[in-house]
């Protein structure tokens, strides 16, 4: 027996990412890409193994994007055959999801082998009523929606009942599971150990997992495809798209797959280290010079989202650091859909120096100490960090001494009038 079909999951359709609505365009286009591929290839069907939308309501937009594609299979002859993933869950006090909608009309075969009594596999003939397998062209394919933490119980419950089935008439069984497995993500606690996911072992030939955006293979038996686009800006560097299975029960293994990358927005990555710039004005000039480089190597192709890490030892104040004026700069170089900055700089370290041996250092003297090299981190001050230390500790000696807060404002313009324009130091 020979078939084909297309393994997709993580579609989220409608995710207008940092609220854009072109990123929700690049997740339909994705989409209509897997659908347009699927009819090329003459596939049996496409399996959606959860998550198809990006979250229980639906925009008009989103809607129309998803049934064209659908009716494009449908008119073609592909089904479709999707679970529910936990994006894909009915809204709180709703009994319905768009899922079990549009298969209803008709649109794709919504499996679910989750009934009120437990996992019951039950035969899926049309698209109305509850179902947890179908058959199509002498495969088997059951799926039940996403559990959470409920999954491993599920698992042994779903294989034991897919053991009682016939497998003379269907020789190849694909099982849909929206779970993760653990140790693909770092930090992350999936679903499913592979231990927990082994009672499949036996019964199926392949189990069609979604959940995790990243694709990964365990044991040329259980496969997950990744998302088709970049859902998250930290899942960047992981390989994702759709797999094109090809059965041919008469060999062994019994199925080829292969990672289809649909055209994905670029995001771009860059770290900058500020350390060498004493002030705002020399970040923001080091910046420039780094993006002009960044747009040589990156001309042409769809706007990408940028995302720039500041990183090092700030040198001057914080409150000086205007991210605004950073992310204008690489938007007028890069051209990008999005830009982002993120302050990962750390805090201005100081080593204040201390007396010869024998030498002593009083409070005031100390203090002046440390305050210079404050201002002395700052390139715009440090000509003139120690009259800068000292009308610092005027303020402060004043303040202490509750004397007339006019007098002291009047006291600090003229000093900084006259730091700012008078001679260096």
């Amino acid at each position: 027996m020979k078939a084909s079909f297309l393994h997709l999951g993580d579609v989220h359709l409608g995710h207008e990412q940092y609220g854009r609505r072109e990123r929700a365009e690049d997740f339909a286009r994705a989409f209509h890409y897997a659908v347009e591929y699927a009819l090329r290839n003459g596939v049996d069907f496409v399996a959606v193994a959860g998550d198809l939308f990006e979250r229980s309501t639906l925009d008009p937009v989103t809607f129309d994007q998803t049934l064209s594609g659908l009716k494009q299979l449908m008119e073609a002859g592909v089904p479709l055959v999707a679970i529910a993933g936990n994006h894909d869950r009915a809204r709180y006090g709703q009994d319905m999801a768009w899922l079990e909608s549009l298969g209803r009309q008709g649109f794709l075969f919504y499996l679910d082998a989750v009934e009120p009594e437990g996992i019951r596999l039950t035969r899926r003939t049309s698209f109305e009523g509850p179902g947890g397998y179908l058959e199509i062209n002498g495969i088997r394919i059951a799926g039940m929606r996403y559990l959470g933490a409920s999954t491993a119980r599920a698992v042994e419950e779903l294989a034991a009942q897919l053991k009682a089935l016939d497998t003379s008439t269907h020789p190849y069984t694909v099982v849909l599971l929206h779970a993760g497995l653990d140790g693909v993500v770092p930090n992350f606690r999936a679903e499913l150990t592979y231990d927990q996911l082994a009672p499949l072992r036996n019964v199926a030939d392949y189990v069609a997992l979604g959940h995790i955006h990243q694709h990964y293979v365990r044991e040329d038996w259980a496969y997950n495809p990744g998302s088709l686009e970049t859902w998250n800006a930290g899942e960047v560097g992981w390989e994702r798209g759709f797999l094109h299975v090809e059965v041919d029960t008469s060999k062994e293994p019994k199925h080829t797959a292969r990672l289809v990358q649909p055209p994905r927005r670029p995001f771009l990555r860059y770290r900058l280290e500020v350390e060498p710039c004493g002030s705002p004005q020399h970040l923001l000039e080091l910046l420039q010079r780094s993006a002009a480089e960044w747009a040589r190597e990156t001309r042409g192709g769809p706007k990408p989202v940028v995302h720039l890490t500041l990183a090092g030892r700030l040198r001057f104040d914080r409150r000086d650091l205007d991210l605004g004026v950073l992310e204008s700069a690489l938007a007028e170089a890069l051209q990008p859909l999005v830009v982002q900055v993120r302050d990962q700089t750390d805090e201005t370290a100081f080593e204040v120096r201390t007396p010869e041996e024998g030498g002593t250092l009083d409070r005031a003297a100390l203090e002046a100490e440390v305050l210079r090299q404050l201002f002395a981190n700052d390139d715009r001050r440090v000509h003139k960090a120690s009259g800068w230390a000292r009308l610092a500790q005027s303020l402060k000696l004043g303040a202490l001494s509750k004397e007339d807060p006019a007098r002291l404002a009047d006291l600090v313009r003229r000093e900084i009038a006259e730091l700012n324009h008078g001679s260096v130091e």
